[in-house]
């Protein structure tokens, strides 16, 4: 049997038994560490979450916590106080709170009192419908120590309950919340608690329940303190029950939790040797947490985590399409594909009958007539064809043809719908026959025929749609869906380039007015391929400009426009998220540069806002997500995971026919790159990259149960030349040079090669150094916009700073060099500066010798 299994069971046996009296301790059992850990001095104000599939503590670095078993709100504000028996009344312990320890299976807050030290250990096992709260002491004297908390019993906005009220039940030596019928039960207490609160049964207390726990010096040091939330939403005896078998099983429900989560980070792709490992672990952390299992809506993925205040809104702790499918990207990409199925599966039952896909649904669901009574069901319109380009990547990840024959009926109405969007034919989907796309709010959505967005993402469906129907041999329907997408991805191109700005416009208007605005959604169509190259570049010239990129991610609308605000939230502010298109965009047209400092900005959010969360949404004019922010935002994360996997690494796969496509644009500094579980289909191989400025070398690890082909690519500089006859033997490698860097390609098959290399003549790198920002600082970022090679040993860049700035360039070059507009100031720094005013674009032209 299973633990869970064994757990369930032993549920159903404390249903059937009486309650007995409980040990006042429990022996202290090892709390496993890892090695992926951080640690900082606590911030009152911010945020943390540690969740399970079935609940979640939301708290602040303050000490104060909100306990959820989904979908309900079972308490609010506990917090920790302490009493010596010289002291009249107890104290507040956040006075001594020091500093958090954040692990990937639960969270630690250290309390250092002179006379004790209290760690708070708090995780959510993951299939269980409960909270465990271990209180770990050493004290140099016996103390009282006081939990408090305020019940609720609340289910998730928007649904309401009346009639809660709460009792201290002497047994289980635990207070019961519940509420008038004794449906729904929530049960919070600890071993050796003692009851503080009055007994007040018939309605909840206006202050806060309380009880107490006594320390012994000797006591503490062999023993745990466990606080335990439990509940069921059928029955109090089940919740009694649940609440036992927790308490009986707490050292093996802990053991679980960390394994569980230790063999999700050994499965999936990781990274070692690049500055990036760790937040690539983080962020996949993020995203496996957002799979929430209702007992009344059934498995899914939610959207983010934070606090619901008065609000009952647990940021965006309930199901939304889109998101799930934007993440899938990003959780493909890694190999999470078992838990992309089953996110697609719940989504797929809530598929309208005309073939719309649903956009949102609140975890409270169950109890009223969400689709009926609100208008947030069905409201977006991009998520019908995300869907449909997300299935198409989940089985060019996975290779389950099975589960699209399965799905097939669906993906017809699917795109039935879609097709029903574009009234005049033109293959671009229409936001006021779908719904709502790029924006939500704002001047931008102001009379919006069609954006960018919801147009790129029709027209990518339309293209998957016709893999598919390819894939399963539905040959006419295949036909129709490319003749679709190349009408689409003509009129993508033709009704929004902007030939005098050389951008992309935002939008055509209901009146087919184009409306010009800058913003960071043109990347969206750039990322997945759909316009064409020169034009692509010529945009992204913008996008990397301090118009759209701060020093921490990309705005969604231009600082130069007249409808800029910093704090809007469509209007101005930054998105991790979107900042992922873009990163994704500067990769794809090799201006790897700009795409690495963007990534890196990103990356800085794991230790600023939520810890090893990424937030919401962010100041479009200084360091700091906006109070509004929902501080662990899973889409965020997900923009992180697509614009380093999808982006920095070129990971394409085609696991039908067994294909892994590398196209790295590794650091100009990168030595070597492992990367472990590069999961194709069934099968898993791990690769190391090695680079110099005069050979490359990739070799197999791991090698795959079957046979893999790799189409390896990787880039080097904009000059760099093949050696002749310099390859292992049999290997055959094609130069293809862009305007901006060189790739090299080859093949090779993981059963005929564990190791293949060439040697190349690189004369020139170049490159940004890094400085990270610090809180509340604005945009002051040299930004590398563009990279031009004039002729075989010219080189254009276009640079742009504030002004006043004087800023560094790197670079590596084999012989003497000539610059002009710019210094060189030794053997590894170019020096430029940036006179006038504003922001200041710049021409560097590095000149061969």
């Amino acid at each position: 049997m299973t633990r869970l299994q064994i757990f369930a069971a032993a549920v159903g046996v404390f249903a059937m038994i009486t309650a007995t009296n409980l040990c006042a301790q429990v022996a202290r059992f090892p709390i496993p560490a890892s090695d992926l850990c951080i640690v900082a001095k606590t911030r009152p104000g911010a945020v943390f979450d540690v969740t399970g599939q079935r609940a979640a503590i939301i708290g602040r670095e303050n000490g104060r916590i909100e306990a959820w078993i989904f979908p309900f709100l079972i308490l609010r504000d506990l917090s920790l106080q302490y009493r010596f028996d010289t002291m009249p009344a107890p104290d507040d312990l956040s006075h001594y709170l020091d500093r958090i320890e954040v692990f990937p299976d639960h969270t630690t807050l250290v309390y250092s009192h002179p006379l004790f030290t209290l760690r708070q250990h708090m995780a959510v096992p993951n299939d269980v419908p409960g909270i465990i709260i271990l209180l770990e002491i050493d004290t140099h004297r016996g103390l009282e120590l006081f939990v408090q908390f305020k019940p609720a019993l609340q289910p998730m906005w928007p649904a309401g309950l009346g009639g809660q009220y709460a009792f201290w039940q002497k047994e289980n030596r635990a207070y019961v919340i519940s509420e008038s019928r004794r449906r729904f039960n929530a049960m919070i207490g600890s071993p050796g608690a003692v009851q503080q609160s009055p007994p007040l049964a018939h309605e909840l207390a206006q202050k806060p329940n309380l009880f107490k726990l006594r320390i012994a010096p000797q006591a503490a040091r062999e023993n745990v303190y466990p606080v335990l939330i439990a509940a069921d939403f059928t029955s109090r005896q089940r919740c009694q029950a649940t609440y036992r078998a927790m308490l009986d099983s707490l050292p093996t429900l802990w053991q679980a939790n960390h394994q569980r989560t230790r063999e999700f980070l050994q499965h999936t792709l990781s990274l070692h040797g690049s500055e990036f490992d760790t937040a690539l672990a983080w962020n996949k952390l993020a995203l496996h947490s957002g799979f929430i299992c209702n007992p009344d809506l059934g498995c899914g993925m939610v959207a983010g985590f934070g606090p619901s205040g008065i609000s009952r809104r647990p940021g965006f702790a309930w199901y939304f399409g889109g998101d799930a499918f934007i993440n899938s990207f990003a959780m493909c990409g890694y190999g999470d594909v078992g838990v992309v199925k089953r996110s697609f599966e719940f989504l797929q039952k809530r598929q309208r009958a005309d073939g719309k896909m649903m956009h949102e649904l609140s975890q409270s669901a169950g109890l009223l007539d969400w689709f009926g009574d609100y208008p947030y069901g069905y409201i977006h319109g991009d998520t019908t064809p995300y869907y449909l380009a997300a299935l198409a990547n989940y089985v060019q990840a996975s290779a389950d043809t099975a589960f699209v024959r399965a799905s097939w009926p669906s993906i017809e109405k699917a795109y039935r719908w879609c097709r029903s969007t574009d009234s005049n034919a033109d293959g671009l989907m229409e936001n006021t026959l779908a719904g709502l796309g790029a924006s939500e709010l704002g001047s931008l959505r102001e009379a919006s025929g069609v954006d960018i967005f919801l147009a790129g993402i029709g027209v990518q469906a339309w293209k998957s749609v016709a893999e598919m129907a390819a894939l399963l041999h539905k040959p006419q329907l295949a036909a129709g869906a490319r003749q679709w997408f190349e009408t689409g991805r003509a009129n993508l191109q033709k009704k929004f380039w902007n030939a005098d700005s050389q951008r992309y416009n935002f939008s055509n208007t209901q009146k087919g007015n184009p409306n010009p605005e800058l913003t960071a959604w043109s990347a969206f169509p750039i990322a997945f391929d759909l316009l064409p190259a020169l034009p692509a570049r010529a945009a992204l010239v913008d996008l990397a400009s301090h118009k759209i990129s701060t020093d921490w991610g990309s705005r969604m609308l231009a600082s130069t426009s007249a409808a800029y605000d910093p704090l809007a939230y469509n209007n101005g502010a930054v998105w991790p998220f979107l900042t992922g298109f873009v990163i994704e965009a500067l990769y794809r047209q090799h201006n790897a540069e700009a795409a690495l400092q963007t990534l890196r900005n990103l990356a800085n959010w794991l230790g600023e806002d939520a810890l090893g969360r990424m937030p919401e949404v962010a100041s479009g004019a200084y360091f700091r997500a906006l109070d509004t922010s929902v501080p662990h935002q899973l889409f965020s994360s997900a923009g992180f995971v697509s614009g380093l996997i999808r982006g920095m690494l070129g990971l394409r796969l085609d696991a039908p026919n067994r294909t892994l496509y590398l196209a790295p644009h590794l650091p100009a500094m990168l030595d070597s790159l492992r990367i472990e579980n590069l999961i194709v289909g069934t099968d898993t191989l791990s690769l190391v990259l090695k680079q110099s400025f005069s050979s490359f070398e990739a070799e197999v690890i791991r090698q795959p149960r079957r046979p893999v082909t790799v189409d390896l690519q990787p880039a080097f500089g904009p000059f760099a030349r093949l050696q002749a006859n310099s390859g292992s033997p049999g290997l055959e490698i094609e130069t293809e040079p862009t305007a901006m860097d060189t790739h090299f390609r080859l093949q090779f098959r993981t059963d005929r090669a564990r190791r293949v290399n060439f040697a190349v003549d690189d004369p020139l790198r170049v490159w940004l150094p890094y400085a990270p920002p610090q809180a509340g600082d604005a945009a002051n970022q040299m930004k590398l916009l563009a990279v031009q090679k004039l002729e075989e040993d010219r080189l254009q860049l276009i640079l742009e700073a504030p002004a006043g700035s004087d800023a560094l360039l790197h670079y590596r070059a084999s012989g003497h060099l000539a610059v002009r507009n710019a210094r060189i100031l030794d053997a590894k720094s170019i020096r430029v500066t940036f006179p006038g005013a504003g922001l200041v674009r710049k021409k560097v032209e590095i000149k061969l010798k």
